[in-house]
């Protein structure tokens, strides 16, 4: 008889996880189609306004004006109002696709690290994130992923982690992106490894870099 294997805390907590971040890209995206559909209606409503009044004070049925030289000017500010539509929510989209190939990619990583913790007998991995710590590095995630002195990452366990995004008020170490354009990847740290000059580096078997950088 198959006997289902029980699944470890972790690994539902990633199943969840996952599962959220489906929910979330599609709410990204309905989100965005409301928000376009009421910018082109709000657009194209302004624009005929102004045709109708014009059309009622020169006299002229509205199909007639929009024949005109004034407006046809009207036609293709619609039309360049619809195309600059077109081109942000093109934008839009592609900032959702790109935050949630980067979120997949930190799920996958988390998923990894879960697998790889097990085979070594390690319940709670400690986890800590890697990105490219240049000038246009945010706030949130020097706080989240770097200690003070800036080179250091800083670590967590991964049951500390949460899902979804963060927010600048309130900071959050997350498995996926902190932050819409996130560039931090999730990475395992092996027992007995810590950092030096914010380089990975082997301390000793005994040596927990979760328990030092907390005393």
């Amino acid at each position: 008889m198959f006997m289902p294997v029980p699944l470890t805390l972790l690994e539902i907590i990633s199943i969840k996880e996952l599962s959220a971040l489906e929910d979330t890209t599609s709410d990204y995206v309905d989100a965005l189609k409301q928000k376009s559909m009421t910018e082109m209606i709000r657009t194209i409503d302004e624009h005929l306004s102004e045709a109708k009044t014009k059309s009622k004070i020169q006299g002229k049925d509205l199909g007639f004006f929009l024949k005109t030289d004034e407006g046809k000017k009207i036609l293709t500010n619609i039309n360049k109002s619809l195309k600059e539509q077109k081109e942000k929510i093109s934008k839009g989209l592609d900032l959702i696709a790109d935050a949630e190939i980067h979120n997949a990619q930190n799920h996958g990583a988390a998923d990894g690290i879960i697998g790889m913790a097990k085979s070594i007998g390690v319940d709670d991995p400690i986890v800590f994130k890697i990105g490219v710590m240049d000038s246009d590095r945010c706030k949130v995630c020097w706080k989240l992923w770097t200690l003070e002195d800036k080179v250091t990452p800083r670590v967590y366990k991964m049951s500390e982690l949460a899902g979804g995004f963060s927010s600048a008020k309130a900071p959050l170490a997350t498995i996926g992106l902190s932050h819409p354009r996130c560039r931090d990847i999730l990475t395992f740290l092996a027992p007995g490894f810590g950092f030096e000059g914010g380089k990975i580096v082997y301390k000793g078997k005994d040596h927990d870099e979760y328990k030092a950088q907390r005393e």
